[in-house]
């Protein structure tokens, strides 16, 4: 029998899947919810190999009737411990997510009581609260799991639920210099509120442009002071060193304020370094750490950010560290500075991308226009000749 007729394709709501039914020898396989006809392929070319060579062994792991009792937190466990399919970075990934967005819901949920309504509204309300990107990877972690659950003899079916679409489309928010400068000024008068370690990265990320990652990540050896440069070679991503965001080591001019900022963090890693909690954490090898000696959190700077833009500009809609990096962007630009030198001061992966990060100003772009003056020529008897 061809392999092809061993496949068969079927609808679950608005997605097209795929499933594999064939007898050989005495077994009924029948495995539902792959993705793709070439993955589909895959398992049924291994099932049929191990059932010719007399290896084959039944993938239930005798728990089906047992589906009730069992949490998805459980058959999480089981899913990272038994898919040799995904990648170990994938599982990272994946793990962290659970823990950051799903743990709270889904911890000790029963397989059983999980429907697609419940999930559709757990996805909803990650749109809602976070972002699409957010809601997207709950989808692919819920439909990854659900559906190798079902193949595997976990559950019966997977629940009919569907990836959530971010109808409105939400309008970037850019912060023009003049309130940078209040918020760091009212920041620098307040100390009792935001720490010196704060404002310093404050000032970092808008004069350098630095993802939050990167500048967390940020070394002292990184910093040189004779040739007037700074290094981006790694960053903090989900707790752990690695790469820029682009895979590239590059980097960006040490100009004169930028040293100044840089030098007032020093001075105070030399107070903090003589400390009893600095020997304690051991983070001597970071620029920016916080005044007990920990590499400074992402959530932290994220929520005293907000709070600065509530008190000094009245509102905090939109505003995160990445608002910082667009509104240097969109300074530069709206200066005069080209567009390449732009893009490659903050180490995009093109120039394509600045288009997120630069505003359409229809104030700029009038007086653009007006001094065109396509009309107008000077010399109108030279034309021609």
């Amino acid at each position: 029998m061809a392999l092809d007729n061993q496949i068969k394709q079927y609808d679950r709501g608005s997605e097209t899947l795929y499933l594999i039914d064939f007898h050989l020898r005495g077994y009924r396989i029948r495995q539902r919810g792959f993705i793709s006809k070439a993955e589909a392929a895959l398992v049924l070319h291994k099932i049929r190999t191990e059932i010719l060579i007399g290896a084959y062994v039944p993938q239930l792991y005798k728990v089906k009737k047992k589906q009730s009792q069992m949490s998805f937190k459980e058959l999480l466990a089981h899913w990272l411990k038994n898919n040799k399919s995904v990648k170990d970075s994938t599982k990272l990934n994946y793990r962290s997510t659970y823990n950051a967005q799903m743990k709270r819901v889904f911890a000790d949920k029963k397989l059983a009581t999980i429907t697609g309504r419940f999930i559709d509204k757990f996805l909803v309300d990650m749109l809602s609260k976070y972002s699409s990107g957010y809601a997207g990877t709950c989808y692919t972690i819920l439909r990854s799991v659900l559906g190798w659950a079902e193949r595997n003899g976990f559950i019966e079916e997977v629940p009919k639920f569907r990836k959530p679409k971010d109808t409105g489309k939400k309008t970037k928010r850019f912060l023009k210099m003049e309130d940078i400068r209040k918020m760091i000024s009212f920041a620098s008068n307040n100390p009792n509120e935001y720490e010196s370690e704060f404002v310093n990265m404050l000032q970092f990320a808008v004069l350098t442009g630095c993802r939050i990652g990167e500048i967390r990540a940020m070394r002292l050896e990184d910093i040189d002071f004779q040739t007037k440069k700074i290094t981006i070679s790694r960053r903090i991503y989900n707790g752990n060193f690695g790469s820029p965001k682009n895979g590239k080591i590059q980097s960006i001019p040490l100009h004169r304020e930028l040293e100044e900022v840089i030098q007032k963090q020093l001075k105070l890693n030399d107070q903090i370094k003589k400390t009893s909690k600095w020997k304690k954490y051991n983070h001597i090898e970071l620029f920016l750490s916080t005044h007990s000696g920990k590499r400074v959190s992402k959530h932290l700077f994220r929520t005293r950010l907000k709070s600065l833009s509530e008190i000094v500009l009245g509102s905090n809609e939109g505003v995160s560290p990445h608002t910082l990096r667009r509104s240097l962007s969109d300074y530069l630009i709206q200066s005069g500075m080209n567009i390449s030198q732009v893009s490659g001061m903050l180490r995009n992966t093109s120039v394509v991308m600045l288009k997120h990060y630069s505003r359409q100003d229809i104030d700029v772009l009038s007086e653009a226009f007006n001094t065109m003056n396509i009309s107008k020529v000077e010399d109108e008897k030279n034309i021609g000749k």
